[in-house]
């Protein structure tokens, strides 16, 4: 979400232009008012590779998010970034056997939930092209 808040305040060209931060600042205004409207009744999560904050407190823009805390999301250990695989393999119907996790897991070396994410897509999709459902060590390369 970051990424795309900066390209929207940017609107186009390099720097930051008054129509994004325009733009941007409608955006989180009517994004407080919900949150705050249904605070009780609606979690709302925002992710990105980097922090919102800096890119709103660079527009101006960091008291429109301050209903929001900040959450670092650490890295997985390899038990449950297998065990994410394995979950995702059952919902997409694939046979991904531990061994194949292990593997994928051990290539990641730093099993950050999004990258978990990317490699096992990257998995599928390959898997995909192939006509296949079932991984074996070979494809993880």
């Amino acid at each position: 979400m970051s990424c795309r808040f900066d390209r929207l305040l940017r609107g186009g060209g390099e720097g930051i232009a008054p129509e994004g931060v325009q733009e941007a600042g409608a955006f989180l205004s009517w994004l407080r008012k919900n949150g705050q409207a249904h605070r009780d009744h609606l979690i709302l999560v925002l992710s990105g590779s980097v922090s919102l904050d800096p890119i709103l407190r660079r527009a101006g823009l960091s008291a429109q998010a301050n209903i929001y805390s900040p959450y670092d999301l650490k890295p997985w250990d390899g038990k449950t970034a297998s065990a994410c695989l394995g979950e995702l393999a059952e919902a997409y119907d694939l046979d991904l056997p531990e061994a194949v996790r292990s593997d994928m897991c051990s290539r990641l070396r730093c099993q950050i939930p999004h990258h978990v994410q990317l490699f096992f897509d990257c998995l599928h999709e390959h898997l995909r092209r192939a006509g296949r459902s079932a991984a074996a060590l070979g494809d993880v390369e």
